[in-house]
Parts: structure tokens; sequence; C-alpha cells
């Protein structure tokens, strides 16, 4: 019902044409024939003969309208609750068309194509070890530089330069990597590199690289798989680790003769999957040990498990659960929805959201105000060291509401400027920290404000927040003069029961003993055993725990739970029958036979008596309407629709 109404309320959007002509009144309201026919025109019904639409149409939206006055006039534009409902759709609206902002398509179709292939990639990297370590790594990366322009080969540079073990034993080699295994920046990097082109100097977080496209190939897809892990720690003796080795072959053994790989997850399974055995790990290449995923991607199918084997960890033993192949189509709904989900998880698209706010600086008319650093330094110390929170009066001529920078409808404060810091606990920074700080604060401010104020940069928000808070109106006034008002009357449904009651008869049919489960074994094995004691067919159900659920009902004919013919006999048992929506297995267990009609007790008919209640309520309630807010139909306009 909600959805109808808020489908209702979207045909709402008023026309800027002031010349149109009004199509109907209620009250001193008009409604133009501009604004029916936008709402007219979202109708995806477009079958039969238009006018008569047309009229059926005219019928909801005039309802629709004296419903939508009632609501205002009970207050319920004001409701907090409805306003906190709003708020949130506003802040689901803004993160929607900041994405778009972002160009998130851009993002999944650079992630797509970067999909399609693995490469195989080298580096020479010098770390940096402390902050003074900067201008020695940077000399020496310079010259692995200069060397690899001369000539030189890139493994012999590597070897010479690299300062981080690991890359020198490998050559620099980092082994294959494909979409999402480096971060962002990086992957940039290597990709648009030619095959066989080496990158400029590239500073990350831990030191200086070079890398190389050493070559590529077809991108080999992602694994899901499940692991035991027997783990050999670092301060295991040799003779403890050789126990540990025995116990995996052991478990192997077990596996081999036919135990549940899932059986041993409890002891030996890592992370989440241990608690459940339909849960695995998915691996991408380039995101584990070599040794570890050249195992993996050796599993030749699903299903299949592995020997022990040796990794850095302990001994593994893996079982294969799917071999994800790479789509070669952008439009496959699946993978567009993982690379989605990828680019959100990995912060390529943060980073380009990052980048739009050099934009809103300019759309939001940021202002930043002349401020002597040094005094607003002294006074943030001064508040921030004052255990009560207290902030002072004014310190060289600061105080809590000096403006440090505005927008076009806001102005941000030196209190806004200590409650950031509070939050970021900072306590004490000195001043090129501080400045640092302030040049995030305004990043910060400026997102906050055009989330908060997306509707004046982005119009067609106005009308879909609109539209949301119309249905959140309908949908509660709706509730107040109908649904929970019939649901609470009990005198008058039961009056309106008694003298509908010929209305309230049960048609014939049987009552079933329904079983559900989770496979076709377990539900004829149950089933026979109820057939064969049906009084006893809850507890019999029950014993079988969550594997098992049943219930007794009383069905009309034709209004099975099955697909399947039912034949009206005492004892007749359908045939297990999968529900393809949850998997679940159904039969049916036929107890008793009703072959005349029979009158519905008022507990048994208690739905549909509400539902009936709840159109005569409403009703009633739309002819008061109708009498507070008299209708009258321009004939000639509608005519001309």
């Amino acid at each position: 019902m909600r959805a109808f109404l808020f489908t209702l309320a979207c045909c709402c959007i008023m026309s800027n044409n002031a010349n149109s002509q009004n199509l109907f009144s209620y009250g001193n309201k008009n409604v133009s024939a501009a604004e029916f026919l936008t709402a007219f025109n979202k109708n995806p019904d477009t079958t039969g003969n238009r006018a008569d639409k047309i009229k059926d149409y005219l019928t909801l939206y005039t309802n629709f309208k004296l419903k939508l006055q009632a609501a205002l006039d009970a207050g319920l534009n004001k409701d907090e609750n409805l306003q906190m409902e709003s708020d949130n759709f506003k802040a689901q609206l803004a993160e929607n068309f900041i994405n778009q902002q972002a160009d998130q398509n851009q993002l999944i179709q650079e992630a797509f194509t970067n999909s399609q292939k693995d490469i195989l990639v080298q580096q020479v990297m010098v770390r940096i070890t402390s902050p003074q370590d900067t201008f020695a790594a940077r000399e020496i990366i310079t010259k692995a530089y200069d060397e690899l322009k001369s000539g030189k080969a890139f493994n012999d540079v590597t070897v010479k330069y690299s300062s981080d073990p690991a890359t020198k034993a490998a050559q620099g080699s980092l082994g294959y990597i494909t979409v999402f295994t480096l971060p962002y920046e990086i992957e940039k990097v290597i990709y648009a590199l030619p095959k066989g082109g080496y990158s400029a100097i590239y500073r990350s977080s831990i030191g200086y690289h070079i890398f190389k496209y050493a070559g590529d190939r077809p991108a080999y897809g992602r694994r899901s798989f499940q692991q035991l892990l027997f783990s050999t720690p670092d301060f295991f003796t040799e003779e403890q680790k050789k126990a540990v080795a025995h116990t995996a072959d052991s478990v192997s053994n077990a596996i081999k003769n036919g135990a549940l790989f899932g059986s041993f997850l409890s002891t030996y399974g890592t992370g989440e999957e241990q608690y459940d055995p339909n849960t695995s790990f998915e691996i991408s290449i380039g995101q584990y040990a070599p040794d570890f995923e050249k195992v993996v991607y050796g599993i030749a199918k699903a299903g299949d498990i592995t020997a022990p084997f040796q990794t850095a960890y302990g001994y593994n033993i893996i079982k294969l659960d799917n071999i994800i192949s790479v789509s070669s189509d952008i439009n496959d709904i699946m993978n567009y929805a993982w690379l989605q989900e990828k680019i959100q998880q990995d912060g390529r698209l943060d980073k380009a959201k990052a980048d739009l706010i050099n934009k809103w600086f300019i759309d939001t008319k940021f202002k930043p105000a002349s401020i002597d650093m040094n005094a607003l330094k002294a006074y943030a110390d001064s508040a921030l060291s004052n255990e009560d929170g207290s902030m002072p009066k004014s310190i060289k001529g600061i105080t809590p509401t000096t403006t440090l920078f505005e927008f076009a409808k806001q102005k941000v404060t030196v209190s806004d400027w200590l409650q950031f810091l509070q939050n970021s606990q900072v306590i004490e920074a000195d001043l090129a920290q501080y400045q640092s700080l302030m040049e995030e604060f305004k990043k910060t401010s400026c997102n906050n404000y055009y989330r908060t104020h997306i509707e004046d940069y982005n119009p067609a928000i106005v009308g879909q927040m609109q539209e949301f808070s119309d249905a959140n109106m309908l949908f509660a006034i709706m509730d107040k003069q109908v649904w929970s008002r019939a649901a609470e009357d009990s005198t008058g449904l039961k009056n309106y029961y008694e003298a509908q009651k010929n209305k309230y008869l049960w048609q014939p049919g049987t009552s079933a003993i329904i079983i559900n489960a989770s496979d076709e074994n377990t539900i004829t094995e149950v089933m026979n055993k109820v057939k064969a004691n049906p009084t006893a067919w809850r507890s019999i159900c029950e014993s079988y725990g969550s594997a098992v659920q049943a219930d007794s009902s009383r069905f009309e004919d034709g209004q099975y739970p099955v697909a399947q013919q039912i034949t009206k006999s005492r004892g007749y048992m359908t045939k297990p029958e999968i529900n393809e929506n949850n998997n679940a297995w159904t039969m049916l267990l036929i107890t008793d036979i009703y072959n005349t009609p029979s009158q519905r007790s008022f507990d048994e008919a208690r739905g549909m008596v509400i539902n009936d209640y709840q159109q005569l309520l409403e009703a009633n309630w739309l002819t008061e309407l109708k009498k507070k807010y008299p209708v009258k139909i321009n004939a000639a306009t509608l005519k001309g629709l």
C-alpha cells in the first residue's frame, strides 16, 4: 500500500505553465490540466480507451489531493518523525547525485576494462622508514630512474637499487595483478603503461617506486573457496610442526574416505566460515602469497579438495567452491553490480568525490575570512585545554563567533572549528598541523554544506523530495483515518461482521498439514512419519529443528500452496514440490474434507473484515472531505484532454 501511495504522490509534480487551464478545484485550491496530465502520463498502463482511463484516474487524483489536504490540516508536514524520514531520503538522494557527479559509471567502465587482463608487474622499490630518509631515498630512486633511461636492464636496476629485501629477492617481480589488487592510484599508473614500459617515479606511503609492465595475459578471474588451516606459529618446535602435519594428513584422509569438509570447519576453519559452512573466501589475482595462489588457481573444478600443502602459516586444505570467470560484457548485471560494489569499497569513488570538492567551493560561493592563524592557534590551545569544555571569551580578537569562512547561506565560526578539533581528538598541535587540519576542515565543511543544500544545485531533487514528503504524509493520514482506526475498532469490526455475515463463508475445500523442509529426502521422511501418526505432526516436525517448518490450515479449492492437482481424500499426500523462490520443499497431508460452504467465525474472517471495514471508513472519510472541500470539475477542460 505504501508503495502505491508513493507512486501516486510521485505524480504530483506541479507544472510551471502558468497559462494552463484549471481542470478541477477542491475548496479554494485549483489543479491545472498540465499538472494532471503530468501525473496521468506517468501511469504505465497505456492500453484501453484514453478517455475512460483519464476519467478513472481523475477520481484517484482528486481523492489523492483531498487526502493530502487533510494531512496538511493535521499538521503532518511538521511531524518530527516524518521530517526525519525526509531528511534521510534527502541524504540518499544527495549520495546518488554525488555518485553521478563523480562519474561512477566512468569508474565502472575503467574497472571493467582493467578486469579483462592480468598484468605482470616488476618494480624498483626504495623504502622510507622515517621522514629523515626521504631525501636520501629520493636520490637513490632518481639514480635508478636515470639508469633505466640510459638503457640498463630493469632486473639489474632492481637488484642494484631496491632497498626492500623481498623486491630484491624476486628481482622486482610482483607477479600478476588485476583490477582491485593494488591501491587505485597504483593500478592507474600500471594499466596506463605500454607493454614493456616503465613508469615515472611514484611516491607511496612507504617509499618510492618505479613500475614496469612486464607482460600480460587474459584475466584468470576469481575463485571462491573454503579453507582448513592447521596453524604452525613461529614459536612451534619441529616436533610440534610434525604433529600438526600429521593432523592435517589425518583430516585429509578422513575427507577422502567420505567425511564432510564442512564438519572440520568449526575446528580448523579460519574467519567467519568456521561458523557457517556456506561461507566462502574469494580470491583475485595478486591478493595472496604466490605459492598459495598457485594452488587455488590450480584446482580443476568446483568441489575438488586439495591434499594438505604448506604455507608460511601452516598446512592448508582447500575446497574450491566456484570458478568465477571474467565477464566480457559490461552489461552483465551480476558483473556490473560486483564492479560497482568494489569501486565503493576500495576508495576510488571516494577519491572522485574528493576531487569534486574543488568545484563545490565555487558552486557554494565559499569565501574565507582573513584570520591570524597564530591568534586562532592560541585560542584553540586555550579552549582545548579546559577540562570543563568552556571557551575563552576572547584571545587576540578571536571569539567563539568569529567567522572563519562562509558559504552562500551559512557562516562557519571558531566554535565549529573547535568542535571539529575535538571530534578529531586534537588536544594540542603546532602551527603547521593546525594549518593542515584547517584545510581538512574547509573540505569537510564544504562537503557537509553541499549535501545539506544539494537541492540548491540540483533542482530535480526538489521535486523528488516533495514527492517523498507527500507520500509519507499520505501514508500517515491514511493510517490515522483508516488502517489503524479499523484495526483498533473491535466493536465496529464485530458489528460490521454480524451485518455482513453472508460475505464471509468458507467455500468447499480441505484442511491440511503443510510441511516445509530444506531438502527432498528430509520432507519425505517427515511426511511419512506424520501420515502414520497425524495427531503428533507438530512434535514430529519440531524434532527436526530449523530444518523443518510445519503448520495446519484450511484451504478453499484452488487455493492450495502447491501447483499440482489435489485429490480431496483424507490421508492424501501430495508429492514433494520445490519452491524456486527459497529452494524449500513443500508437501501437504489432507486431514479433513469440506464439500459445502460453511460460515467463517469472526476470528477466521478477521483479516477480510478489517479490509472491508477499511474500505467503508475510507469511503465515509472521503465523503466528509468532499463536503469540506467541494470538488468541481471543469467539463470543457476535461473534454479537451
